[in-house]
């Protein structure tokens, strides 16, 4: 009987507590006034949309002879420079921005590497060329800042990095001489070119 009693008041106390803390939950009264107050009125949409301007840079990498920067991929291959490969020091490289304004016609484009301003375009062609004869051995960030002609739009914004590094240097080897000998001939020299 007495396990009885101790189940039941229990029961009833999980069924007071839950009520109790809702009631002590419930915002005060200066609180209760201030939510009646109604929230001001959300500022008018423009009606027109505005779009921020978008960056695109497409570097091209080419040699001080101005030939494009090609690199060996394997199987006696070349490819052209691609992002993610090194740009030497000495070689020119050719940012070709793209931007798209949507309406508005572009304003002009500033660019910076490492953060200094290095020039601003206000017509096309929107391309630069960079020389990196100057440069140091590492990481060079490219960013472009866009504007538009429309007041109320905000300055787009794109970025590229450059990892620059010191020019292998390439020993040319003179061909050696080899003399080959077959059995009832006579004994020739041949010069044969030796590739690496």
């Amino acid at each position: 009987m007495q396990a009885s009693r101790d189940r039941r008041l229990r029961a009833a106390a999980w069924g007071i507590v839950p009520a109790l803390a809702l009631m002590c939950a419930a915002p005060a009264p200066a609180a209760q006034k201030r939510a009646k107050k109604p929230a001001p009125p959300a500022p008018a949409a423009p009606s027109e949309t505005v779009l921020v301007p978008a960056v695109t840079i497409a570097p091209e990498v080419f040699t001080p002879e101005g030939k494009p920067r090609l690199y060996p991929v394997g199987g006696g291959k070349e490819t052209i420079w691609q992002p993610g490969m090194p740009v030497y020091i000495g070689d020119r490289v050719s940012l070709r921005m793209f931007v798209a304004t949507g309406a508005a016609p572009l304003r002009e484009m500033r660019v910076r590497i490492d953060n200094e301003p290095v020039q601003t375009l206000t017509q096309a062609p929107w391309v630069l060329e960079v020389d990196t004869a100057n440069w140091t051995p590492g990481y060079h960030f490219v960013e472009v800042f866009a504007q538009s002609s429309d007041a109320n739009a905000p300055v787009g914004s794109g970025g590229a990095v450059l990892f620059v590094r010191e020019a292998p240097t390439v020993v040319a080897q003179a061909p050696e001489e080899r003399t080959e000998t077959t059995t009832g001939a006579t004994e020739e020299t041949i010069t044969e070119p030796v590739t690496a």
